[in-house]
């Protein structure tokens, strides 16, 4: 069940970002989730097991060497930089969290390529 959960989060976005929520507190949790409800993404907790099958049977890059402590994803919406933005700024305002990894279109990132991609504006072109 957990793996399928994971799953349908997955199926929601074209990215996936890694963060580690060890010592954000509940108040915060809910003002970062607002934060990201502009962007249409979501945060969540996830066990590392989990995501790690989930990931694998998704045939999407390895974060094994990412996935150790509290780790929560945070996928949704249309754009990937917005997010990723406004997670930079969180977690420097707040000096607590911190982005683990993520990957982008099947591409994996770093923490310093998803702060990268942060400063990228993206255009949809219809």
């Amino acid at each position: 069940y957990l793996v399928e959960e994971v799953s349908t989060h997955l199926d929601k976005s074209s990215y996936v970002y890694l963060t580690d929520y060890e010592r954000i507190t509940v108040e915060e949790i809910a003002e970062l989730r607002a934060l990201l409800d502009q962007h249409e993404a979501e945060f969540h907790v996830v066990k590392n097991t989990i995501f790690g099958v989930a990931a694998a049977a998704r045939e999407l890059p390895s974060m094994d060497e990412h996935l150790s402590g509290p780790t929560a994803i945070v996928i949704g919406g249309e754009d990937p930089s917005g997010v990723a933005k406004t997670l930079g700024k969180f977690f420097k305002d707040k000096d607590k969290v911190e982005l683990k990894a993520g990957i982008l279109d099947s591409i994996a990132l770093q923490a310093g390529e998803m702060q990268s991609l942060s400063k990228v504006l993206l255009f949809n072109v219809t």
